[in-house]
């Protein structure tokens, strides 16, 4: 946990007023345009969504803090069921799902997305060993191992955000 504990100091110390400028794990490529304070879908002109699925409330608090500060709408679920919900519900633009969380885990909650024709791309984030080729079986695009790299994590945003393709995984549990 001493990572999300390191991007909570350097989230709270890059703070001006009451919201940070940039997302300190990005290099810049988050950088909210000048003229507003979120990061804009530029066909619709609304705030960027992202789904972020995780049952533990320090992850889920560091991911929701880490992309606040890049400018996006950041809606939260801590569980498969309530990541299903509310992803057909809010329509976000991308989705952070954990494969294991209680209820239903992330595996069922993105194949059961996929069932219901829901084409959002869809990051699978786990510390659990092997579990890339079965989050992608069950239709995530792309995979980000635990403990999560935030750079490159939002660089995988970044890239299917701009529709991308799926990069291979790097890191423990990427088998």
């Amino acid at each position: 946990m001493g990572g999300m504990a390191n991007f909570l100091r350097q989230y709270h110390r890059s703070k001006r007023g009451n919201r940070a400028k940039f997302c300190p794990h990005c290099s810049g490529a988050a950088r909210k345009p000048a003229n507003g304070d979120r990061v804009i879908d530029q066909h619709e002109h609304r705030p960027r969504r992202i789904l972020v699925a995780e049952d533990h409330r320090d992850s889920l608090e560091a991911l929701r803090l880490m992309f606040e500060a890049a400018g996006f709408e950041v809606i939260t679920a801590e569980n498969g069921l309530q990541a299903v919900a509310k992803a057909q519900s809010e329509r976000p633009d991308i989705i952070l799902m954990d494969m294991m969380m209680p209820s239903m885990d992330g595996f069922t909650a993105t194949r059961t997305l996929r069932d219901r024709a829901l084409t959002t791309p869809i990051i699978a984030v786990t510390a659990m060993e092997g579990a890339r080729v079965r989050a992608l079986e069950a239709g995530a695009d792309d995979f980000v191992p635990k403990p999560i790299d935030f750079r490159a994590l939002c660089r995988k945003v970044k890239r299917w955000l701009d529709g991308g393709v799926a990069m291979p995984a790097e890191g423990p549990g990427s088998a």
